[in-house]
């Protein structure tokens, strides 16, 4: 599912702290390929946060490759804030 909405560059800034504060991990869409390669229209210079992870099975030093995600991107050139979530 994706939720993206436009606003001025100064929320765009104040949100980045925010979710750079929170993030478990941030990278570039490149960076992130294989972690999200269901949803691949990311904006060219969108900055990715990563807020929430899950696998839905951990058995002993195998952790399965399905499981939840939640990232938040932002984009300065688009002028948007972009939320993804993946339960696959």
């Amino acid at each position: 599912m994706l939720l993206k909405y436009n606003t001025t560059a100064e929320e765009l800034l104040e949100q980045a702290d925010s979710l750079r504060a929170e993030a478990d991990w941030i990278g570039t869409p490149e960076s992130a390929k294989y972690i999200i390669s269901r949803w691949r229209d990311w904006p060219e210079d969108a900055v990715l946060y990563l807020l929430y992870s899950r696998p839905y099975k951990e058995e002993g030093d195998h952790i399965w490759n399905h499981g939840e995600l939640l990232f938040a991107a932002i984009s300065l050139q688009e002028g948007e804030i972009l939320f993804y979530w993946s339960e696959w």
